[in-house]
Parts: structure tokens; C-alpha cells; sequence
């Protein structure tokens, strides 16, 4: 993990995730972003998951492709809209 040092506010995704303090790898730990509070910063996790389940998983959305996003005003709606903005060819 370089982007992240001591004492930085993270967030990350791993088993034994409903404890106070936990181990993970540092692939898993990411910076939270500012302005979030704790439990907004423990949910990111979860909904960038779901979006990414949703989009990619169930929904099989392939280079090129494009998905409509209902109710993307949400947490796992404007995560799925950001993650198709990013510029790697999927059009959300």
C-alpha cells in the first residue's frame, strides 16, 4: 500500500469486517475520501461492490456496451455511473 500512511483515514474490504480493528492486505485498503464520515467511509466498500456486481456480473456489460442506470442519484447508482466515466470504453 503507497498511497496510504500512518495515521490516514481508510477504508477496506476483507473478511471479519464488522470489528473494531482487523488485518487485510494492503491491495484491499484504500484512502477514504474527504468530508466522509466513518460510516459513510465502512458502506463505500459495499456499494462500489454492489455496482460493480450489478454492472459487470450480472449484467455482463462488455467493452463497448452501454447501460442505462435507474435512480443513480444513490450510493450504488452514482458509484455505477462513475465507474462506467472512467474511460476504459464502457458508456454509462
Amino acid at each position: 500500500m503507497t498511497t496510504c500512511a500512518v495515521g490516514d483515514r481508510v477504508t477496506a474490504v476483507g473478511a471479519r469486517a464488522f470489528v473494531e480493528r482487523t488485518n487485510v492486505p494492503a491491495p484491499a485498503v484504500y484512502a477514504m475520501p474527504a468530508g466522509l464520515s466513518y460510516e459513510q467511509g465502512a458502506a463505500l466498500p459495499i456499494q462500489g461492490l454492489t455496482a460493480h456486481h450489478v454492472l459487470f456480473l450480472m449484467g455482463r456489460l462488455a467493452l463497448g456496451e452501454r447501460a442505462l442506470v435507474h435512480a443513480a442519484g444513490g450510493g450504488v447508482g452514482s458509484l455505477a455511473v462513475r465507474r462506467g466515466g472512467g474511460g476504459d470504453g464502457f458508456n454509462i
